[in-house]
């Protein structure tokens, strides 16, 4: 985790919002539950980091999934994603 956290920084991400972005890198649409489930989130405490990523652009809502914009992973770090 150390080695990720000057290139997260560098990024303005968040450990948790990496863990967002790959985890839809992984599967591009899910509901906010779902989604906290499968990172290992409650899912009240992913409200900041998902309005945050919304706010950059990376995420998207659509009628109640959340979804990667059209930036990928790699796109964001300069690191590819475990799916590729």
């Amino acid at each position: 985790m150390a080695a990720e956290l000057p290139v997260l920084a560098g990024h303005g991400l968040t450990m948790w919002g990496y863990v967002v972005l790959l985890a839809l890198d992984e599967h591009p649409l899910r509901t906010q539950p779902a989604l906290a489930e499968t990172i290992g989130a409650d899912k009240t405490r992913i409200i900041g980091v998902l309005d945050d990523l919304q706010d950059r652009g990376l995420i998207s809502f659509l009628a109640g999934l959340i979804a990667l914009s059209a930036l990928s992973v790699e796109d964001v770090t300069g690191r590819p994603s475990d799916s590729d």
